[in-house]
């Protein structure tokens, strides 16, 4: 059987065949939108699940300057919001809240 996250993974793979950001083919990194670490040590799996996973090319996921890239608060808020969106996905529960 496989592991509960490596299911989350590919089943994020499947639902974002192009870069969840700008729809761009080819080489994607996966991308964890609220940190693991946000998640605390007792919730680690919580992160693994495709509601917090989204598929970034290597150019959205790193990208600088004006926008900031994945790794910033308003990335998040602005994933969450997409994900909510496009997939019905509910974010009322922490760490999520905390981006709303």
């Amino acid at each position: 059987m496989k592991p509960r996250y490596l299911a989350a993974v590919e089943e994020a793979r499947e639902r974002d065949p192009v870069c969840f950001v700008c729809a761009e083919g080819g080489s994607l990194e996966l991308h964890h939108v609220i940190p693991r670490s946000h998640f605390g040590k007792n919730n680690k799996d919580d992160c693994w699940t495709p509601r917090n996973m989204v598929m970034l090319c290597p150019t959205c996921h790193r990208l600088k300057g004006k926008q900031g890239g994945a790794h910033t608060h308003a990335a998040r808020v602005r994933h969450l919001a997409m994900l909510a969106e496009r997939y019905g996905y509910q974010y009322d529960d922490k760490p999520w809240s905390e981006y709303r």
